[in-house]
């Protein structure tokens, strides 16, 4: 029976080209847009290196003094990080390290813009960066504030003709270093982008240890998935104990460290008090897929619809020789997934070309945007819902036509 309705749903198609091509052409569009979009999603939010613990990661990046009528945001300072975080329970490695900033190096009389983030050696043991040339620098090296520096694939090649840039030196902030490893490009929407790693207390000045605000971010890598949770509940309990900075001024600490969507989707959407709204958020981007795929599928319904004529007198020939409503629904509504799962094929060929398009524009720095089986995987089920949505009303609408009234349509046309 099911193969029955494979063969005439071909037939029709074939038949019908137009309505085919329209079609075809409304669900290819709004899948490579969704599919686009889940590919940039997933690039951000699922684990990649050098985010390969993600699922085990907790971010601290911003942190508010709040006062009767006045506010001060900004991220945490070293002193508030080094007396407050690392002695979390349930925590196995703790990670402070600085935004990397635009600096400006000089190689011959050019003139070259690289990024530089300053970081502790448990840096390297959260975050998992892909070596192509020697090894991180460590804890040991931190302390002492040995001049090593760990640079990206890219920062070698602009500075380093030859290549192999492990043992020799780099300028950065007036300072020289010696270059102990080579790491594959970061994507600048990671954790940990940046092309010049070196530790935090070769600053030229160690004021920053006593800095309450400003200057920092941490990596809390928990012991497992589930102590997530337990880890932010017991430095949510901490903060009214913390003493604030002497400013009379502020009367209230807030501070959180967000699992990696909680921190993405905090960028987006936070509360009165920079709380983040991950379920919120989570909300608005499913809300916003099926929005997205309704204005098509009303398209299609109306498409479907308007068949309805075109296709009575074939509905009531086969009512009138006993064909069952169910039947009819099961058929039609079979022409309409299996015409939206090979606009989901089409649109997955195009997304892929249209990503590597992305990927070779250099659109955001190293970003590598690509449709693994994760991404082919809510690709498809974004069809099937979409083949759903716009053809169960058509069907059902096309099955319950009784014989006399669809032959008298057709007589009409």
């Amino acid at each position: 029976m099911f193969k029955s309705y494979l063969v005439m749903a071909f037939k029709v198609f074939m038949r019908r080209k137009f309505f085919t091509f329209a079609s075809l052409f409304g669900i290819c569009f709004t899948l490579v847009v969704l599919m686009v979009a889940t590919a940039a999603l997933d690039h951000i939010l699922m684990p990649h290196t050098p985010d390969v613990n993600n699922d085990r990661t907790l971010l601290l990046a911003n942190m508010s003094l709040i006062g009767e009528g006045v506010r001060s945001t900004s991220s945490p300072g070293y002193r508030f990080l080094d007396q407050n975080i690392r002695d979390l329970p349930k925590v196995e490695r703790v990670s402070i390290f600085t935004q990397a900033r635009p600096i400006k190096l000089y190689r011959d009389a050019e003139s070259l813009e690289v990024y530089v983030s300053r970081t502790d050696g448990q840096f390297w043991r959260i975050l998992q960066f892909d070596f192509l040339e020697g090894g991180p620098f460590n804890d040991e090296d931190e302390r002492d504030a040995n001049r090593v520096a760990v640079i990206s694939r890219r920062t070698e090649e602009r500075l380093f003709a030859s290549g192999n840039a492990v043992g020799k030196m780099i300028d950065v902030d007036r300072q020289s270093f010696e270059v102990v490893g080579v790491v594959a490009d970061v994507s600048y929407l990671r954790t940990g982008f940046s092309d010049i790693w070196v530790p935090i207390s070769t600053s030229q000045s160690q004021a920053y240890r006593a800095d309450f605000m400003s200057g920092f971010s941490c990596l809390l890598l928990a012991e497992t998935a589930g102590d997530r949770r337990s880890i932010q509940e017991e430095l949510a309990s901490r903060l009214p104990d913390i003493e604030l900075p002497d400013d009379e001024r502020y009367e209230t600490l807030v501070v959180s460290a967000n699992t990696h969507f909680e921190a993405f989707t905090t960028q987006f959407l936070s509360s009165e008090y920079g709380e983040p709204q991950a379920g919120r958020a989570g909300a608005l981007l499913i809300l916003g897929a099926l929005l997205f795929m309704l204005l098509p599928s009303l398209n299609l319904i109306n498409l479907n619809l308007s068949r309805i004529f075109e296709r009575s007198s074939e509905i009531g020939v086969r009512r009138a020789f006993g064909a069952r409503s169910g039947s009819l629904l099961v058929q039609f509504l079979t022409e309409n997934v299996l015409l939206t799962l090979f606009g989901g094929l089409l649109a997955l060929l195009l997304s892929q070309w249209l990503l590597r398009w992305i990927n070779n524009a250099d659109l955001v720095p190293f970003v590598n945007l690509e449709l693994n089986w994760r991404v082919f995987g809510w690709g498809m089920v974004l069809a099937l819902i979409f083949g759903v949505l716009s053809g169960v009303y058509p069907a059902w609408k096309m099955s319950r036509l009784h014989p006399a009234e669809a032959l008298r349509a057709r007589s009409k046309l």
